[in-house]
């Protein structure tokens, strides 16, 4: 298990629609799994894998996700 120490470079992932909430006209193999983002950006607070934390990216964004 690895430790994001502040402003490390590191990267969030999001569920952003569940599969059963997908739009029914997709095909079945894309509807049948949720739709998922992956952000990479700088550390806000430590954190270790599996926990939620606090990102900045690049552009000035900021989100939160499982590291």
């Amino acid at each position: 298990m690895e430790i994001a120490k502040i402003g490390s470079w590191v990267q969030i992932h999001q569920i952003v629609l569940r599969a059963e909430k997908r739009a029914a006209h997709l095909p079945e193999d894309t509807k049948n799994v949720p739709l998922e983002l992956w952000v990479k950006g700088f550390a806000l607070h430590e954190g270790k894998t599996g926990d939620e934390i606090e990102i900045e990216t690049v552009t000035g964004r900021r989100l939160k996700g499982e590291l």
